[in-house]
């Protein structure tokens, strides 16, 4: 009978539904960066009002290449209810002409701490890595026509 209610008791907090606060919330799942163009944005927001956050963001490198793209501002402070924009911009020109190129762009949300909390308080930082992809402006043929020429 104890195994019983230990399974029981076991089962239903994994299959429970977990509430998940995301405060900082980014803007989209990928960054699309058109050559034509200067530069990409990102919205980032925090939806909580009594927390500010420390966002930190860099694109991360090709192995054994030099980063392709910078992230301003790298490093600022996120008010409660506050918006910020990151721009990303290109900083070397000898990326393919004739296809696209996926690079990594990692966001790091670090949440602030309070002296007045108890010293037994857990606080986590969450990193988000969104894709980032660079599309020359000269590639032929539309989206709606790209996927038919993949493969596997």
């Amino acid at each position: 009978m104890k195994k019983y209610i230990s399974f029981l008791l076991a089962s239903s907090l994994t299959l429970a539904p977990v509430l998940v606060m995301a405060d900082v919330q980014i803007g989209s799942t990928r960054v699309i960066y058109n050559s034509s163009a200067n530069e990409a944005a990102l919205p980032i927001k925090n939806t909580d009002a009594a927390n500010i956050y420390l966002v930190q963001s860099w694109v991360e490198p090709n192995a054994g290449s030099k980063p392709s793209f910078i992230i301003i501002p790298p490093l600022f402070r996120l008010e409660g209810n506050e918006e910020h924009s990151l721009r990303i911009i290109k900083t070397r020109d000898d990326l393919p002409k004739d296809r696209e190129s996926q690079f990594w762009l990692d966001i790091k949300s670090i949440p602030s701490t309070d002296n007045k909390t108890t010293k037994d308080s857990l606080q986590l930082i969450v990193k988000s890595r969104l894709k980032l992809f660079y599309r020359p402006e000269n590639l032929a043929g539309s989206p709606d026509e790209a996927y038919k020429k993949n493969h596997f």
